[in-house]
Formats: C-alpha cells, structure tokens, sequence
C-alpha cells in the first residue's frame, strides 16, 4: 500500500479528496483490463487524466498498482529500475513502496479478484452482512459500507481484494490488525465487531465512521482549546492500547477518525505490534510508518520500537494542530533525514499565540531520544488537561544546558574546536612565561583568532537562517553579509540566502551581485529560479526570464518552488494565481508565492481574498512594506479610502512618495465607483479604456515599477502589447485588435474583456471571424471579477 495514500479505513470519507473521482475510476479501469488481459500502460492513463501527475500520492497508487498487476511473481532489480527511469519524479516514494513490497512473498499476492462489477453484493450466501457501496480501498484492500442485517445497523467493512493463504506473511498481517483491535475496548478506539474469511479472501467488520478523518479538519488551524481536548482523547486511548499490549506504529491525522458526535477514535492497527508477541513479522531494517510523523527510531528502521514511539507521533500530530504546518517538510527520504538528525521548529517561532506550556508538552513528546519523551502517553493526557485548566505542567522547559548539550551533539565539530579554544586558553595562560619561542605563540594565536573567526561566522549565519524563517530578511540579509566578512563554511549557501533575503526586500542591485558571485553547480535550479526574478525585474544581464525558466529542472526543487514556477510559466493569469496559491499550501512561509499570489489576485480584482493574504503576509514578513501597498490598492477597490491611506502612511515610504500612492488610491476608488459596464453599457468605448491605461502608464505604472512587482513573463508580455496603442491612434487596426484580443484571454479581468469584446462587436460588421472572436470575449468575462461595478454578467 502506498505510504503515502490514505488507508481504505480513512478512505471512509475520501471522497472529498482532490482528484479522488479520477484515482478512482483508474484504479477500477486496471483492474477491469487486467481481467480482460488488456492493460494499458500508466503514460496513457496519465494522458488522458493529466489531474493525476499533480497529486504525488494518486499518482504513485496508479504506478504501484500497475506493478502488482504486472509482477505478481519475483521482480528483479532491473523491473524496479525501469519504472524509476519512466518515473524520476516519484523516485523517492516508488522506492519506499517497492520495499515493502520486497517484504512480503511475491507468491502470497494470490489470485487478483476479477473485477468490481462482478463482486456480489452479500459477502457470502448466508452471511448477515449486505455490501451497499464502496468506501474506498488501498493498495491491498477495500472498504465497504454494509448493513448488518442481524443487529440492523450499518458497518464498515474491509475486504482483501485477493484470495491468500492463511500461511502468508499478508494474511498474518491482516489478522494481526484484527487481533490487535479485537483485545481493545475503548471509547477512543474504532472497534472490531468480527474477523473472517470469504473465498479465501479475509474480511474484517468495524464500527462505521460518519465524522470523516482528522486529515479533513487539519487542513484549517484548529483552535488551541479543541485541538487539546482531541489530543487528550487520543493520549488516553493510545495509553489503553498500550497497557494490552499493542503499539499502534502509525499514528497520524489519516488514521484519526471523527464519529457523528464529532469525537476523535483512532483506527488502523494494521501495523500495529503486540509487544509480548514474536516479531517475525516486522524484518530487521524494515521501515513501517508514514515518514512525517515517524519516531527517529522508525526512521532508523530500529526492532525495537516501543510505545515511547507512538508518544512521539502523537506529539508530531498535535504540533500539526497548532502550527498548521508539519514539523518537517519535503520528500519522504529528506523527511526521515531531518527527523534522525534535526530538531523540529519551535512552534513558538512558527506562531507566537502558542502557549508556552503547549509548546513544552508538544517538544518533550517529540524529543529525540525516547528516554526524554514522556514514559507513557497517559502522562502526556495528564499534562495536556492540567494546561487545559491553568494548572502548571510537569514537564519543564527545554535549559539553557539542554540547548548547549543539543547543539554539540548536532554540531560536534564546532563544539571541539571551542573546547580547544578554551583548552588552549588555559594553557597559554598557565605556561606563558614558559614559551621562549614568539614566532609558535603568534602562530597559535593566529590559528585560535582564526578558528574564533570561523565559530562566529556560522553562529551569525544560524542567526540569519532563524531570522530568515521569522521574515526579518533586513536583519537576516546584514547576518548573511556579516557571516560571509568572516569567512563561513558555506559562502555559496550563504550567498544564496543572501540573494534571496536581498530580493524580498527591495534591494535588487545587492541581490544580483550575490547571484552574480555564486559559481557553484549544488543550487544550479534554485540559482536559475532566483536569475529569472532579477531578469524579471530588469536585470537585463541575467538573460530571458522566461528562457531561464524553461530550462530549470522542477524536480530538484521543493514541492512549493515547482507550484511557483508553473505558476512563473503559465500564460494565463487566473491560472497563474492558482499555481502561486498550490505553493502557499505547500509552503506557508513562500514569500516569492505569497507576493505573486497577491499582485495576481490583485489584477484580477479579487480583493477579498488580497484583503486577507495581506493580513497574514504581513504578520510573517513584518519587514516587508509590498503588503501594506497591495493591500492599500485592495481596499481602494473596494471603496474603502480611509483604510487605504492607513496602509499607505504605515509604510517607510518618503512623504512624497506617500502622496503619489495616495493619489493612485483616490483614482482607483474614484474610476471604480464611477465606471458602470452593466449589462456591457457600450457608452464606455475603446477610446475610454486607451484613455485610463495611458493614464495609468504615464501617472501610475512608474510607482509600481519602482517597487519591482511583476507579472509572469508571457502575462506581462500580453499586457505590455496594449500599451503601444495608447499613445495615439494606431496605424495598424488589425494588430491593434489581435493584441487586445489577445489580452482579454490572457487576462480574464472583466473590465477588460467587456470592453474589447463591445469593440470588437461594433468592429465586426458581418464578419463571421470577428464575431467568433467577440463572443470568445464575451464568454470570458463571464463569471471573471472586474475592477468597474456591475461588470460581471450572469
């Protein structure tokens, strides 16, 4: 089963799921075909339902799933290779899941079942149980909803797919989770009403749950009291499960399930160990979890994962809750990475509204070492309800020794080069007057002065990097410079952040002159992504934005970085803008993304949605003024002057330059509350729209200009093709049409397109071309906002 897919029991209530309708009908499509020995090969499927290629984790099940059919025998190396070499982008996970398909015996797989249609709708002839429609289904079984015609009620039913032998390492694992669960009654615990068989394949029959996955709720921040109620419910269950025996080993919010009374239960003990049991099971070095909310020894692959582990997880997911963002990020390889070797965030630094002592519990259930996490999650519940009630917690703050015995186990180096510091100060001021050679003790001084030097280097560099995250890129960028004056370890990573924190902040000459220095070929994509902004902005040395962007390889970039740049390459701006808006789901602390997501927004007069980005932007980047002026433009838009001007003063902006800003705001207000396009009013004409943009070219364009925002390349190109016919008449109708045509499917901005289409109308005569490409306008204003009132049609 792909790790990274949710399981048939969180499947209950997947159908939310973005793409699920697609996933599914391929998924059954396989196996169908399958059947009918007529399988098509995953490049054709992803052809013809491109949606699937966007969702890492549907994607993998379609590939995984055409493994299975294909390999129910021994695969060998070269087998797994090839679908490597088809598919580089999902290297990382195809590799996790071949593993633990080389885990099971290939032999076991058993016959796969025909296909859906032909499945009965009893589980048996004279079993009490009727199947009434699919829940969902994982890699190795499905789930049903079912009546249960004995008691009358409705189950859940998860039925293997294949028929397999008792004897096999798959059936031994699916009678373990039903084993598992059977022994546990508890209110926190979806329970197990029955275990079977059916035509060989085995079934199990749990309560139903109506409420949908914590994976639902997650996606919005939870407010603190109700996330600690629901993590209190979970520590008292998982510490139950714990006291019969049974460790859970993949706690996440997937595997938390809501019932109707909207009351958290976990569910899936399918790898789930009984601690008192034999472990043959569960191979040495195998991994078995999902890699975000791993224990580091999970991570390891360790045997000896106790219930200190699910502690772990359980304090991964509660720092999911009140952060709204998981504790590391990335692929799943780099994720197991940082969980080994890394210490998470404090979530203090992510939002400082966290209590304190939230934070405190939070960091000892998810310390490193499993001796220093709380010895049961009983005791964590106990912690979580006395903060619920204001009483003071039993875990303490991390000390300032912890932090110092931390930072010399993650930076051993550092930590003996300062001990031989100290040492050697000790000694030369002891023996001194014993040295009769100056040229050794100017030698060793110079070394110590140097290796001081090399120590402060990287502590000013950690403090960028923490700055940085924390949106102070002033103070972060004068840390970088500072860092690299003494000679850090890193200077091309250091230039690279520099050059970032450079460009968020305005300071575009500075940014290309650490671009320009940095000559290695480790950041080669990050470096080309950060040349396209500068040759965007008009630094013309760089070369063609948009050739650099063509040729940067997405898959060495971060999953958010990828959002962006599509969002970069697109050449439609509503399209655009839901590219920037992926990114910010993925990475809620993207700059880059958060101001294209803002200007784009901004062009296409959803101001709404400008109004509250800005909100939280400028509470993450406080040292960016862009926000407040995006903002300002927002509520000018909307009508509302007074707060325009609020934004405008709170700026760092010259008292001139505040006069320029206010004037633009005064203007948009004013055109926007005077123009009326309703119902396309044709008294508002070409000449009116050339007028405004001259206007807005001549009076307007040079203070946005000067504040470097821009537009993806083919947009900005489109828009800028309008700006030669409003200097005059033109002396090329035909080329005047198709530019303004052009733009009006470039940028679906209401305002636009009514008013070219109304011209393009008039222009038209009996021209059967021209009025196809005026009511090609027409309909593309249709449901696009515009910045004029009424303009939008029904």
């Amino acid at each position: 089963m792909n790790q990274n897919s949710p399981t048939p029991e969180n499947q209950q209530n997947d159908s939310k799921r973005p793409g699920n309708s697609s996933i599914s009908k391929v998924l059954e499509d396989q196996w169908e075909r399958y059947s009918k020995g007529d399988l098509l090969q995953v490049e054709e499927y992803f052809s013809k339902h491109p949606d699937l290629k966007e969702n890492t984790a549907e994607a993998v099940d379609v590939i995984y799933n055409d493994f299975v059919l294909r390999y129910q025998e021994d695969a060998t190396q070269e087998d797994f290779d090839s679908y490597y070499s088809r598919f580089p982008q999902y290297k990382d996970e195809l590799e996790n899941q071949f593993q633990m398909y080389q885990a099971f015996d290939k032999t076991e797989i058993g016959e796969l079942e025909e296909s859906n249609s032909s499945i009965t709708k009893r589980a048996s002839e004279d079993s009490q149980f009727e199947l009434t429609e699919k829940l969902g289904e994982g890699g190795f079984a499905r789930v049903y909803r079912a009546w249960d015609d004995r008691l009358k009620r409705f189950v859940a039913i998860k039925l293997a797919k294949t028929a397999i032998t008792p004897a096999s390492r798959l059936y031994k694992r699916f009678e373990r989770e039903a084993k598992s669960v059977a022994r546990l009654s508890h209110p926190g615990i979806v329970p197990v009403y029955d275990f079977g068989t059916q035509d060989g394949r085995p079934y199990m029959v749990c309560q139903i749950m109506e409420g949908g996955s914590m994976s639902d709720k997650i996606e919005q921040k939870v407010p603190i009291a109700t996330a600690t109620q629901w993590m209190i419910s979970i520590c008292k269950a998982i510490d139950y499960a714990h006291n019969c025996g049974v460790v859970h080993r993949d706690i996440k919010p997937g595997n938390i399930l809501f019932n109707a009374n909207e009351e958290p239960l976990v569910s899936d003990f399918g790898l789930a160990s009984l601690i008192e049991a034999e472990q043959s099971l569960t191979r040495q070095g195998e991994i078995i979890g999902t890699p975000a909310y791993m224990s580091p020894e999970q991570a390891r692959g360790n045997e000896d994962i106790g219930t200190r582990s699910d502690v772990y997880s359980i304090g991964v997911v509660l720092y999911q809750l009140i952060c709204g963002r998981l504790p590391f990020q990335g692929r799943s390889a780099s994720v197991m990475r940082q969980t080994i070797n890394e210490d998470p965030p404090e979530p203090r630094s992510i939002d400082s509204t966290i209590p304190l002592d939230l934070q405190t519990i939070c960091l000892k259930a998810m310390a490193k070492e499993p001796e220093k996490r709380y010895t049961s999650a009983a005791n964590m519940a106990e912690d979580l309800i006395r903060f619920s009630t204001g009483k003071p917690i039993l875990a303490r703050p991390v000390g300032m020794a912890e932090k110092i015995a931390k930072w010399i186990r993650r930076y051993p180096a550092a930590a003996a080069l300062i001990a031989a510091i100290t040492l050697f100060a000790v000694f030369s001021l002891g023996g001194m007057y014993q040295y009769s050679n100056v040229v050794e003790q100017r030698d060793r001084a110079t070394k110590a002065e140097e290796s001081t030097k090399k120590l402060l280097a990287n502590e000013a560099s950690n403090s960028a990097r923490l700055a940085m995250r924390q949106g102070q890129t002033e103070n972060a960028a004068k840390l970088f410079k500072d860092a690299l004056e003494r000679g850090v370890e890193n200077p091309e990573l250091n230039k690279l952040l520099l050059a970032k924190c450079e460009l968020i902040n305005g300071n575009i000459e500075s940014a290309s002159k650490a671009t320009s220095e940095i000559l290695s070929e480790q950041y080669s994509d990050e470096l080309k992504l950060l040349k396209c902004q500068l040759a965007l902005l008009g630094q013309d040395s760089f070369g063609d934005p948009l050739k650099i962007i063509e040729s940067i390889n997405d898959d060495t970039l971060s999953p958010s970085d990828q959002k962006y740049v599509a969002g970069l390459k697109a050449a439609n701006s509503a399209i655009a803008l839901e590219h920037f808006k992926s990114a910010l789901a993925l990475d809620n602390f993207h700059h880059g993304a958060r101001r294209m997501a803002n200007i784009m927004a901004l062009s296409l007069a959803e101001a709404d949605y400008v109004i509250e980005l800005c909100n939280s932007s400028r509470l993450q980047f406080p040292d960016d003024d862009e926000f407040l002026l995006v903002q300002a433009l927002a509520f000018a838009i909307k009508g509302k002057i007074k707060r325009a001007g609020d934004n405008i003063n709170a700026t760092n902006l010259l008292a001139e330059q505040k006069d320029d800003w206010m004037n633009f705001a005064d203007r948009l207000c004013e055109f926007c509350e005077e123009s009326d396009l309703e119902n396309g009013n044709e008294e508002f004409v070409l000449s009116d729209l050339l007028d405004t943009l001259r206007e807005f070219r001549a009076d307007f364009l040079p203070l946005i200009t000067q504040r470097h925002w821009f537009l993806p390349p083919r947009i900005g190109k489109s828009l800028n093709e309008i700006f030669k016919y409003t200097g005059g008449p033109s002396f090329n109708p035909e080329a005047r049409r198709d530019a303004l045509a052009q733009t009006a499917l470039t940028h679906p901005e209401a305002s636009l397109s009514v008013v070219i289409g109304t011209n393009m109308l008039a222009e038209a005569g009996r021209d059967a071309l021209r009025l196809v490409d005026a009511q090609i306008i027409f309909d593309n204003a249709i449901g696009a906002k515009g910045f004029i009132n009424g303009v939008e049609t029904e």
